[in-house]
């Protein structure tokens, strides 16, 4: 799919960067902050971990990678102090609800909203359940009142497989790259920029929750993101790795690959999963941020090594019971 967005303008564009100089790239972990990371390029990096939102300058508005309702005051201001332009396009990486809860907002602003089919799906499922829709006005209270039609928040435009934007001359790739994380990942490529906006397909230096991730899956993911010429990476959740793109993919599926050696082996000697997290301690990444997530990652990765083992099993005996004595 190739899509051209050509704006009408009554006036000619006007990007307001007058704070650029003082945005920093060493973003404090525990505050947040807005991260330069290319030309025209910010990431709002969440307070502790939280998720991270992508910012992008074109010559014919703003473009919103991803979005987190809890932190709406600090992605708000953020828009505000690199542009004074609305938001065109927004696009969801997935649907995790700190990656797609502003698009009300966003709509309103009459930005259009892709993601994946699958991931556009999705959404729209949540925001037919009552119990999600008063999830997300807890997230943070002091906008609650906005959510007053949650169908807002579900994308326009769902993606099968891939689509290349031509905005104001630039291409942009959106690549739905399968079910990794989570069913309908989505990254976001800018070529000439050389960052790649890979979602919670990769994270950099914190653990994470792998709740309905494939870990095989994953893994063959980002050895196909390693393949994608970039000089910087732009993680779900951590700090966005400037000039050292690949090198993170890569450590990311190092993390993987250990976890998923180690969970193995405990559950062949009969380790269960509520001591596996323990069992685990010292690893070669437990010095990661939000320590305290490790243990329910350790336990999403055992529920799918387990799973496999037992369809490995499965398989082997329905072989053994066809080919007879």
């Amino acid at each position: 799919m190739i899509v051209h967005w050509e704006a009408k303008r009554e006036q000619p564009l006007r990007l307001h960067i007058a704070d650029r100089k003082e945005l920093r790239m060493a973003v404090d972990f525990v505050e947040g902050g807005v991260a330069d990371v290319a030309d025209g390029v910010f990431v709002y990096v969440g307070p502790e971990g939280d998720s991270n939102n992508g910012i992008v300058l074109t010559g014919e508005g703003t473009i919103s990678i991803d979005s987190f309702v809890k932190n709406y005051a600090g992605l708000t201001q953020a828009l505000e102090r690199v542009s004074d332009r609305p938001v065109r396009l927004a696009i969801n990486t997935h649907d995790d609800a700190d990656h797609f809860s502003m698009n009300h907002f966003f709509r309103r602003q009459g930005a259009m909203i892709i993601a994946s089919e699958v991931c556009r799906s999705r959404i729209e499922t949540k925001m037919g359940l009552a119990s999600w829709v008063e999830d997300l006005r807890k997230r943070n209270p002091a906008v609650a009142h906005e959510l007053t039609a949650p169908g807002e928040l579900v994308p326009h435009v769902g993606l099968e497989d891939r689509a290349t934007l031509r905005i104001a001359g630039e291409r942009i790739e959106l690549l739905h790259m399968g079910h990794g994380h989570c069913p309908g990942d989505l990254v976001v490529n800018f070529p000439e920029r050389g960052v790649l906006f890979a979602g919670d397909v990769l994270f950099a230096g914190v653990h994470g929750r792998l709740k309905t991730a494939d870990v095989d899956s994953l893994i063959a993911m980002l050895e196909r993101l390693a393949g994608i010429p970039c000089k910087t990476v732009v993680p779900g959740h951590g700090l966005p790795m400037k000039g050292v793109g690949r090198e993170a993919i890569e450590t990311y599926k190092d993390y993987l690959v250990v976890l998923r050696g180690r969970i193995t082996e405990l559950i062949s000697n009969g380790v269960t999963e509520d001591r596996v997290a323990a069992e685990l301690e010292g690893w070669k990444y437990a010095e990661w941020g939000r320590e305290q997530l490790f243990p329910v990652c350790a336990r999403h990765v055992y529920k799918d090594v387990a799973w496999r083992m037992r369809f490995s099993l499965y398989n082997e005996s329905q072989i053994m019971t066809r080919a007879g004595p």
